[in-house]
């Protein structure tokens, strides 16, 4: 089921290459339609300094037709220039794109667990997902 969208935003950019960004919140999950020529930015609020972190756990069906990668931390445009205070919140960043050599043709689910590295996965950590569809 998907969820609403009141407090999640797209935002679309034009520049050399067509980016959106996409802030996403726990337990929702957006659609985006995202062409050839586009990148998406995932952004997804975080606490990296008391362990907890956005993992990607799961991309569905056609894995090898998206391009993803974790971009460092201050990517963002909202992230701050100050280094991290312990317990500081910040904004975790991904980058996706159609692998241009291997265009999807179905919708993919990408999915993100937040949890700590060192603790077993469990149903209970909070998930936030992407139903990405190529258009």
């Amino acid at each position: 089921m998907l969820a609403g969208c009141a407090s999640t935003t797209i935002e679309s950019t034009h520049t050399e290459v067509n980016t959106m960004r996409l802030t996403l919140e726990r337990d929702q999950t957006q659609r985006v339609e995202l062409g050839l020529n586009q990148t998406l930015i995932a952004e997804i609020p975080s606490n990296p300094t008391t362990g907890y972190r956005w993992e990607l756990v799961e991309l569905t069906r056609e894995r090898r037709c998206y391009i993803y990668k974790e971009l460092p931390s201050g990517a963002s445009s909202n992230a701050h220039t100050q280094p991290l205070r312990a317990g500081a919140p910040t904004i975790q960043t991904w980058s996706i794109k159609i692998d241009p050599t291997f265009p999807c043709t179905k919708e993919q689910f990408i999915r993100w667990t937040y949890r700590r590295s060192w603790e077993p996965p469990s149903t209970q950590n909070p998930t936030t997902q992407i139903l990405l569809k190529p258009n």
